[in-house]
């Protein structure tokens, strides 16, 4: 299950993602702050430089799984942070070396899943779109991090990843709430869990 950060995202799906994982029936991938609502995820992925300088410091005091980047200079400064090599590019990788990036920290967090063995992936909060305003379940990131989300572009990248994943008999699932996401097919994030027992 990968969680991203969409303003879809409530405290009941967080609990259900939690109550799962405790039981060890899901493997969990953070998208940047959402290690706040799960400390204890298997992952941490994060691929903005200034993010990791804003908050590293917390997420080496509070988050219990791995932390992973895309990005040399923040695993060079912190090595606890893991690297994975990265390519421009869109799709799925070559190879399982190295993933592409171009777009999302949640679009190469898929493709994290899929080099890593993923058969089935459940995304939540993955909203691609911000109707009233609100960019995250927080609202919006400091000025020093905020910027406008380009979805049209992160939309494009997904549907690309989408048809390539398909073609290996990866399932994608995307549970969440709202989205303008239509790539992959949609179910309740209740549904999803259910399947993993």
């Amino acid at each position: 299950m990968i969680v991203a950060s969409g303003p879809s995202l409530t405290d009941e799906d967080v609990a259900l993602v939690k109550s799962y994982h405790f039981n060890k029936l899901i493997y969990v991938i953070v998208i940047n702050d959402n290690w706040q609502l799960i400390p204890k995820a298997d992952v941490l992925y994060a691929a903005d430089h200034r993010w990791w300088t804003t908050n590293y410091a917390k997420v080496a005091g509070h988050f219990e799984g791995q932390p992973w980047t895309c990005d040399d200079r923040i695993t060079n400064h912190y090595p606890r942070v893991r690297l994975i090599q990265s390519k421009v590019g869109s799709g799925l990788p070559e190879s399982r070396d190295f993933i592409k990036v171009g777009a999302s920290s949640t679009t190469q967090a898929i493709e994290l899943a899929y080099i890593w063995g993923a058969r089935t992936i459940g995304l939540l909060g993955l909203d691609c779109q911000s109707p009233d305003g609100r960019k995250h379940w927080f609202g919006n990131h400091p000025p020093c991090l905020d910027e406008p989300l380009p979805f049209e572009h992160w939309i494009e990248e997904l549907s690309i990843l989408a048809k390539e994943l398909f073609a290996t008999k990866v399932e994608v699932i995307n549970c969440s709430r709202k989205t303008a996401l239509t790539c992959f097919p949609h179910m309740t994030l209740v549904n999803y869990l259910r399947q993993r027992t």
